[in-house]
């Protein structure tokens, strides 16, 4: 698909900016269609290149700490032949006209690569048509480098000048995209272009938006799931110097004041009567009664192949197994906030969003205006790993700010973020599982609780000529939804259990076990097996890789976990070393090897590796959340505890190298690294836990 050039005007209308020089439009998604002409083209980004704009890219995609800012701007920089230094980065705001705007299933830079070099590719051949024209040269002897054009007897002309050139050039059908080998930028260690700007204090977050005359605002909600508002008392809390309002909005009572202490203070003055509703009772302890109950009678069978039971009632070894993971909290660093305010028939917001095409699509519903008389400003996002992918913080903040006359800041304290959140369900798993006396897996029966978008397409059960998959979905008193790696995060954590009890029971090594599963050929032959389970040799290599780095059992005041794991086309393996002796850190070492396609920045790849390993280990060893008298217990880090410093391991990452597009790698290390701790605790203590976390 070619870029095309959009309208001057719609790109003003995105940036603010005004302009003369070249603007190309181009999409951020490849569409299929059966027939030309059968979907609609619709351009998503801009290149603009002007005495106005110079070098800018404005990026739909919400900026979450993954640094695709950086890593598109490499792209760029690298086929136009722009200085990277030289290239400003515009984030827009929610659009209808500007494709998939969701930082979410590590899509981003997967999505954009491949259409941004042919935009940049098109932008460089229409300078360097448009100033050859001009020095009346053959364009095929110029070329461009560090934002110039050059020609053939020493000529050159800055990018801003060009644009006035090239700006008039036809877009190339089917610009010549360089080499690999001529790339200045793409692979290399880049560091975030921004991040002076962010350590200086510079860079705009959501929660730095503060308007002229803004107020703070808190919510005090009712502390049971689902309760209602009867009736409240504010007159303690409206006697505090510095309140401003306090307002009942839908079933929560707003306090705004000159300050989020003095808010929070005001609104704990608030005496409140609740009708604590359905769930008064509920309770993590019911919750898994229920669990208990639907393993044993699961409703729907999504997977049948083969005869599971007739396989499993001949098979020579029988297991049967069941492990479990709570509910998560996100718990981002900088807590869901937005800041809205209505004022001359119009609403202007401030926040930080995940999915900015849901968003732009609700406006109009949640403001009560058209799309005219909306200004949406999205800021850089301070965490996320799915939480701001739901709107409820904006929606409470623009039901706060319809009552007011001025900007209001609504703030989510940590208790808040953590009692009313939105949670990773909890689910409990049980395996029936049939061998041969070699360990080959014969027949799988998996049973669950909550049935995942991906349940179908498990790796797990690949290695059954005869399985099935049942689940029963139940309704939770908390309101669930994606966490890093969603619909995987808790299956990973039991199917790679389930397979170290393979492993142990016919007294094969987890990490062979592993490899014959895969279809290593020497060692599957050296088990006695006569044909591997499946075949797949880029896991395979990833796991020989870590076996090899991390010296795979050769120390022994060691315990030794593995586990891999495969999302988004990109696969990883991940081991984890637990010292014998403890210590101040439960887990030494851990060790991951990624294969994601051309790796566009590695230091960026790393960072993202080291952060899913961290929050791994945390959820592994300490995070739960559980319900009480249908009360979330915990209520910040003191009892919902993120990894500290000198907990951290060593970490050794290897990047594979690939010739192939980038794949998507932001959720890939965090999921495996669940299993891989418990296999490494138990190894190293002889105990193995069924339910994490193992601390909790």
């Amino acid at each position: 698909m070619k870029p095309i050039t959009h309208s001057r005007r719609d790109f003003l209308k995105a940036t603010g900016l005004s302009a003369s020089g070249l603007i190309l439009g181009f999409p951020l998604q490849i569409q299929a269609a059966s027939q030309p002409g059968d979907l609609p083209f619709e351009p998503n980004a801009f290149i603009a290149i002007s005495p106005e704009t110079g070098i800018t890219l404005t990026i739909p995609v919400p900026e979450v700490g993954q640094n695709t800012r950086t890593a598109l701007a490499m792209i760029l920089a690298d086929e136009l032949g722009a200085d990277l230094q030289a290239v400003n980065l515009h984030q827009a705001g929610p659009r209808n006209d500007v494709g998939q705007q969701m930082a979410g299933a590590s899509a981003g830079l997967k999505r954009a690569y491949p259409v941004l070099r042919i935009a940049a590719a098109s932008a460089r051949e229409m300078l360097i048509t448009g100033v050859a024209k001009h020095w009346n040269v053959n364009p095929d002897r110029c070329h461009t480098d560090n934002s110039q054009v050059f020609g053939p007897d020493g000529q050159s002309m800055s990018f801003i000048e060009a644009a006035a050139y090239g700006g008039n050039q036809s877009v190339p059908n089917a610009p010549t995209l360089k080499l690999a080998s001529d790339f200045k930028y793409i692979g290399q260690d880049i560091r975030i272009l921004d991040a002076q700007e962010i350590g200086m204090g510079k860079t705009q977050f959501a929660v730095d938006a503060l308007p002229e005359g803004v107020r703070f605002a808190v919510l005090l909600r009712c502390p049971v799931l689902g309760g209602k508002l009867l009736e409240f008392d504010a007159a303690a809390a409206g006697k505090m110097r510095g309140v401003v309002d306090i307002l009942q909005v839908g079933d929560k009572v707003a306090v705004t004041a000159t300050n989020t202490w003095i808010a929070m203070e005001a609104a704990k003055r608030v005496r409140a009567q609740w009708d604590e509703g359905e769930y008064a009772s509920e309770s993590t302890k019911g919750i898994l009664a229920r669990q208990k109950a639907a393993l044993d009678n699961p409703a729907e069978t999504r997977v049948a192949q083969g005869d599971f039971e007739s396989a499993f009632a001949t098979a020579p070894i029988q297991l049967e197994q069941e492990f479990s993971g709570p509910f998560l909290c996100h718990s981002p660093m900088e807590p869901p906030n937005c800041t809205a305010w209505f004022h001359k028939d119009r609403v202007e917001i401030w926040t930080g969003c995940q999915s900015l095409n849901g968003l732009y699509e609700a406006l109009p519903e949640y403001t009560g205006l058209p799309h005219e008389r909306i200004a949406c400003h999205q800021l850089r996002i301070g965490g996320g790993f799915g939480r701001k992918l739901d709107h409820d913080f904006i929606i409470e903040a623009l039901e706060i700010a319809k009552l007011v006359d001025y900007p209001v800041k609504l703030m989510f304290t940590k208790e808040d973020d953590i009692r009313h959140s939105v949670y990773r369900a909890a689910d409990r798993y049980r395996y029936r599982v049939g061998m041969d006396l070699n360990g080959y897996p014969l027949a799988l029966q998996e049973i669950n609780c909550q049935r995942a978008r991906s349940w179908r397409d498990s790796a797990f059960t690949r290695y059954f000529k005869h399985a099935e998959r049942k689940f029963t979905r139940l309704d939770l008193p908390l309101v669930t939804g994606p966490l890093r790696g969603p619909h995987d995060n808790v299956s990973c954590f039991t199917q790679h259990s389930m397979i170290d009890a393979m492993a142990d029971r016919a007294g094969i090594d987890p990490l062979d076990f592993r490899l014959a599963l895969l279809g290593d050929q020497k060692v599957f032959r050296l088990l006695g097996w006569a044909e591997p389970p499946a075949e797949d040799p880029v896991m395979a290599n990833l796991v020989r890789i870590i076996r090899d780095r991390s010296n795979w059992k050769g120390d022994p005041s060691y315990g030794y976990g593995i586990a891999y794991f495969e999302k988004n086309q990109s696969k990883v393996a991940v081991a984890a070393l637990a010292p014998k002796a403890g210590g101040s850190r439960p887990i030494e070492k851990v060790f991951v090897a990624l294969h994601c396609g051309r790796i566009v920045n590695p230091l960026s790849a790393r960072a993202q590796m080291e952060s899913g390993v961290i929050d791994g280990l945390a959820a592994a060893l300490y995070q739960r959340i559980d319900v009480q008298d249908g009360r979330v217990i915990q209520k910040n880090y003191q009892d919902y505890p993120m990894l500290a410093m000198p907990e951290c391991p060593e970490i050794d990452i290897f990047l594979s190298p690939s010739e192939a597009e980038p794949k998507g790698l932001g959720e890939t290390a965090y999921p495996p690294t669940m299993p891989a701790t418990i296999s490494a605790l138990a190894d190293a203590t002889g105990r193995r836990t069924t339910d994490m976390p193992v601390f909790g």
